[in-house]
């Protein structure tokens, strides 16, 4: 359960595109950036984290689906430091839930993946707007 609400201010940044994610981040002394697209039309982005260094930023469609992505924090200041051993992972998994995908009782469609330390993911989304989440969850990189 996600017990507080928090912006990362120096760590997540639109870079004035609204369809480009990008995350600048700390691994051990190195630094990383992560760029993803975003597909158009979220109504709403928040950014949340728990005591146990869960964050997770979710942008909320009108349609009522969600994509969103998490990490395990170590520190957020001066920039995000992850963490991504399995114990890590495996708490982050149990905060946003199972990896894999799936369909809801509903007919909408949800997915979770892993990729270098995020999980991203989306819930609700009917079976169009789920390729569009999927084509972005493929966009992402890691570069130095």
């Amino acid at each position: 359960m996600l017990l507080a609400v928090m912006v990362v201010i120096s760590s997540c940044g639109l870079a004035g595109v609204a369809d480009r994610l990008e995350y600048d981040f700390d691994e051990g002394n190195t630094k990383y950036r992560l760029v993803m697209a975003i597909p158009d039309g979220f109504r709403s982005e928040l950014h949340t984290r728990d005591e146990q260094g869960n964050s997770v930023r979710t942008f909320r469609y009108h349609d009522g689906s969600r994509l969103y992505i998490a990490c395990r924090e170590q520190s957020d200041k001066p920039a995000l430091a992850i963490d991504k051993n399995q114990e890590a992972m495996d708490l982050l998994t149990n905060s946003v839930g199972p990896l894999g995908e799936g369909t809801n009782p509903d007919g909408t469609r949800w997915r979770r993946t892993k990729k270098g330390g995020f999980i991203l993911g989306y819930d609700f989304a009917d079976p169009e707007k789920a390729k569009q989440y999927d084509k972005a969850i493929l966009s992402m990189r890691i570069r130095k």
